[in-house]
């Protein structure tokens, strides 16, 4: 899923019939992280719906930027998110012991 950090928070766009917005709408506990094995970071937090109004206006510029795609909030088939970290772990596969991290907010 294509995702920009910003402003301390990861905000994400999906189609409203993805099994992502379906489970958010019902349950919105969610945790993300990238795909890098040797350098892992996961993010758990609550994820809420962002109105075009609501989501700043970097977020689209950060997408366009990092995927040569631009979002339009004002499109009603693809819902933005914010996933507001409440916990965060962090290591590095070459040294699990000495680099585990867990930040909590």
């Amino acid at each position: 899923m294509w995702a920009v950090w910003l402003f301390g928070s990861l905000f994400f766009a999906t189609s409203p019939r993805s099994v992502t917005a379906r489970n958010l709408e019902t349950n919105a506990h969610a945790l993300a992280h990238p795909d890098n094995p040797r350098e892992v970071v996961i993010v758990e937090g609550a994820a809420s719906r962002c109105g075009a109004e609501e989501l700043p206006d970097a977020v689209v510029v950060a997408y366009a930027a990092k995927y040569e795609w631009r979002l339009d909030p004002s499109d009603p088939g693809m819902p933005f998110y914010e996933l507001r970290p409440r916990v965060v772990l962090a290591w590095s596969a070459d040294d699990v012991r000495g680099s585990a991290a867990r930040w909590q907010t």
